[in-house]
């Protein structure tokens, strides 16, 4: 994940973010999936603050990208939640939201009709050039080079 100039880097991003959802719904599968969940189960606090953890992230994503924000949302303190995240995922909670911000942004960059400044703006960045540093970061790709790939990607499997 760290090698930026490796020539598979943007998949190997993608898919270490897939293989960390498809974890987290591993994990919340075993405790609640099965059939129908028996109502009187109790569920572990730290399942039920990652399940609601979830839940905030998908809805909050494009707009909140503090810890101190889940945190307070699920009444519980930053140290807390880093805690229970770090122990059912393997990775810190600035990782996952730093991974989800990078996968929505993905999404966003598949649209043609969005610009890099009405992205930057959806996803609260503060400019068009801070969000091109963190993608770059994170992907090892410029976004716009990113659009261009995806752009080359598809008229080939057109043709």
């Amino acid at each position: 994940l760290s090698n930026k100039d490796h020539h598979f880097a943007e998949e190997i991003n993608y898919a270490y973010f897939y293989i960390l959802l498809t974890d987290m719904a591993d994990m919340m599968w075993r405790t609640y999936g099965k059939g129908a969940p028996s109502r009187n189960q109790d569920m572990k606090r730290s399942d039920t603050i990652m399940k609601d953890l979830a839940t905030l992230l998908t809805q909050h994503i494009r707009k909140e990208t503090s810890v101190e924000f889940y945190a307070e949302s699920l009444c519980i303190s930053k140290q807390y939640l880093s805690l229970i995240v770090k122990e059912k995922t393997r990775v810190t909670i600035g990782t996952i939201i730093s991974s989800m911000r990078v996968e929505e942004a993905s999404r966003l960059l598949r649209d043609p009709d969005l610009t890099l400044q009405q992205i930057a703006e959806m996803l609260s960045f503060s400019d068009q050039s801070s969000f091109g540093k963190f993608f770059k970061k994170q992907t090892g790709i410029s976004p716009l080079k990113y659009r261009q790939k995806l752009r080359k990607t598809l008229l080939t499997l057109r043709q």
